[in-house]
């Protein structure tokens, strides 16, 4: 049991990483030069975070199971409308809360669904 909490709490942390990679994939994309790819600090930061969440999403699968795991994964799309409200100063309308608070809901019956 204590593994699939483990496995449940790197997926928590990977969604995190994740959300970061895509916020600093946006801002290296923003300043984009070809001519300056292999400086664009964001850009290479971005990629590097979404390879680092790949390789803790497979550990997290070592010891957890997918059908509980990869729900929680989208928890993603929540921390990055955050971040780009935050960060990237982006709005979230009505119709985008709504679907934050769905995902929330969703994930909360897939977590509840899955204990029984």
């Amino acid at each position: 049991m204590a593994t699939k909490v483990g496995a449940v709490l790197l997926i928590i942390v990977d969604t995190f990483l994740m959300a970061l990679g895509q916020l600093f994939l946006k801002l290296g994309m923003n300043n984009f030069n070809i001519n300056t790819l292999f400086i664009n600090y964001f850009l290479i930061l971005g990629l590097g975070l979404y390879g680092l969440s790949a390789i803790i999403f497979v550990v997290a699968l070592k010891s957890g199971e997918l059908s509980v795991l990869y729900p929680i994964f989208a928890t993603t799309y929540i921390w990055v409308a955050l971040l780009s409200l935050y960060v990237l100063n982006e709005s979230i309308n009505e119709l985008r809360w709504i679907g934050i608070i769905i995902i929330g809901i969703g994930i909360g019956f897939m977590g509840i669904g899955g204990r029984r």
